[in-house]
């Protein structure tokens, strides 16, 4: 913590510099010292992820009343080392809704009410653009042109 941050928190509350100071005489330290001790014990600790059971999301999607393969959920997650991206998976509930929100079926597979994409991709749009021109170029062949 800077200098200025302590001294900025210890004019504040004068009797709270005095206990503080007492403190740091008691224990040796300087005041700085006990005030970043103080400020660790404050903070949370940090939860560590426990990747979820079959059992564990079945039962999850049950209560939520969610339709998701959580063997293939599971499955899924586990080759990626549970991950999203390039970042470890914090909450694999919110997974789970997403699953589903995203269609995966018992199976794991997209379910046909699942949302699809409306517009083309970049490759597919190419294939179709590909597609025409040949179409055209044979047509010209076939007619002399």
């Amino acid at each position: 913590m800077p200098k200025e941050v302590v001294r900025l928190t210890l004019d504040l509350d004068p009797d709270l510099h005095e206990k503080i100071r007492l403190e740091a005489l008691d224990e040796g330290l300087s005041v700085s010292e006990v005030i970043r001790q103080r400020l660790k014990m404050r903070r949370p600790p940090k939860t560590v992820f426990k990747p979820p059971t079959v059992e564990e999301v079945e039962a999850y999607a049950k209560e939520k009343g969610l339709k998701i393969g959580a063997e293939y959920f599971v499955d899924f997650f586990q080759q990626k080392d549970w991950q999203t991206g390039k970042v470890k998976m914090t909450d694999w509930r919110a997974a789970v809704r997403n699953a589903a929100r995203d269609g995966w079926t018992l199976k794991g597979q997209r379910s046909e009410e699942a949302p699809k994409p409306t517009e083309p991709s970049g490759a597919e749009e190419q294939r179709a653009v590909q597609r025409e021109i040949q179409e055209a170029i044979r047509l010209r062949k076939e007619h002399g042109l």
